[in-house]
C-alpha cells in the first residue's frame, strides 16, 4: 500500500511551534518514504516525522528536511505493530507570504511479503503455505455445500400433503 499526504503549511509558521499533521498508516512494514519539496520553498521550509513520541525521520534530532524544488526518496524498515498506526509529521514555513505544500508518501507491507520479496527462499514457502491454506479452505467449503445440497435437495420447494 502507497499512503500519500500533501501538508500544506501556512505562511510564518514558526519552528517553535511547528503544523502538527496526523499521517494514518496500517499495521505493517514501511519500507520506503518518499518527500517532494516543490519549487518555491527556497529553503524557508522544514519537515520532519515523529511516531509515538519519538523522531523517526530524519533521525538526527537537530536536523529537517528542507529545500526547494527536491524529491527525496529512500527504503527503510520501520515496523508498525500496534497502535498507534499514525505518525506525526511537523512542518514549518518561515515564508512571511506565501503557503507551502510538501508531498509525503509512504510504502507500507505486511512483514511476511516484504520478507518474501527480500529472501525467496521465504517467499516460496509462505506463499505455498498461503495456497495450501486455500485450498483446504475451499476443500472444507465444498464439503459443506456438498452436504447441503444431501441434506435438503430441492431448497425452497415446499411439499405439501394430498388429503
Amino acid at each position: 500500500m502507497i499512503y500519500s499526504y500533501d501538508i500544506s503549511t501556512p505562511a510564518n509558521t514558526s519552528k517553535s511551534d511547528p503544523l502538527k499533521t496526523i499521517i494514518p498508516v496500517t499495521v505493517g512494514l514501511v519500507y520506503r518514504l518518499d518527500i517532494r519539496i516543490p519549487p518555491g520553498h527556497v529553503g524557508l521550509t522544514g519537515l520532519w516525522i515523529n511516531r509515538a513520541g519519538f523522531r523517526v525521520w530524519p533521525s538526527n534530532l537537530d536536523q529537517v528536511f528542507t529545500g526547494d524544488d527536491m524529491h527525496i526518496n529512500f527504503e527503510d524498515v520501520y515496523l508498525i505493530e500496534n497502535a498507534p498506526t499514525q505518525f506525526l509529521a511537523y512542518s514549518y514555513n518561515l515564508d512571511d507570504t506565501y503557503d507551502h505544500s510538501f508531498l509525503v508518501s509512504l510504502g507500507v507491507v505486511s512483514k511476511e511479503i516484504f520478507m518474501a520479496r527480500y529472501l525467496p527462499t521465504m517467499g516460496y514457502d509462505y506463499f505455498r503455505d498461503l495456497l495450501d491454506q486455500i485450498s483446504t479452505q475451499q476443500r472444507a467449503d465444498q464439503d459443506a455445500q456438498d452436504q447441503a445440497i444431501i441434506a435438503d435437495p430441492f431448497p425452497g420447494l415446499v411439499v405439501t400433503e394430498d388429503k
